[in-house]
């Protein structure tokens, strides 16, 4: 499972996947930074057995490490041997965990202020520093933002959106939060 993906499925909040160079990698192509954040995607899903709970069930897991071992056979791998860690041939596939999947409710997003690099400011590390610990504020700001707006959306929930657009003749989207 992708570390993000995972990550989401764990924590209440996930945490942040941006890596401290992100701004010094921006900046080396003058390219412009847009902090954002989003909320809903996470709470899509409950994970009930990740991949070592289920590895470690009686006939399940043995039923999944046959098919892993068939499924690696039959398809060749794009990058064997890639990880150092890896002998060529000993690569598998990764285990998605057992979910189960909640009502769909609303995806928030909020887009901040546009930040402006400069190749010039790749070579200052300490401002580059400074520029994620300000960019990760952002998006940690923007996430509680929507948060809070979620809170009070009265149309957070499927029902009460359907009920909204079926009363409107399907003509109308359920209105979201003022910013």
């Amino acid at each position: 499972m992708p570390p993000c993906a995972d990550a989401a499925l764990s924590a209440p909040h996930p945490p942040l996947h941006a890596p401290p160079r992100t701004p010094r990698q921006a900046a080396k192509f003058g390219a412009t930074i847009v902090p954002f954040a989003a909320i809903g995607a996470d709470e899509a899903a409950n994970r009930l057995l990740d991949a070592a709970d289920l590895a470690q069930l009686p006939v399940i897991g043995e039923l999944l490490r046959s098919q892993q071992q068939a499924t690696s056979a039959a398809i060749p791998a794009a990058r064997r041997g890639v990880n150092a860690t890896m002998d060529a041939g000993n690569e598998s596939f990764a285990q998605q965990p057992l979910i189960t999947l909640n009502p769909p409710s609303r995806h928030y997003f909020v887009f901040r202020a546009p930040i402006v690099t400069t190749p010039e400011l790749a070579a200052d590390r300490q401002a580059c520093q400074e520029l994620y610990q300000h960019i990760r504020g952002e998006v940690e700001g923007g996430m509680g933002y929507l948060l809070r707006k979620r809170e009070t959306d009265p149309y957070r929930d499927l029902l009460p959106r359907l009920l909204y657009e079926a009363g409107t003749g399907w003509q109308r989207q359920a209105p979201g939060f003022k910013p």
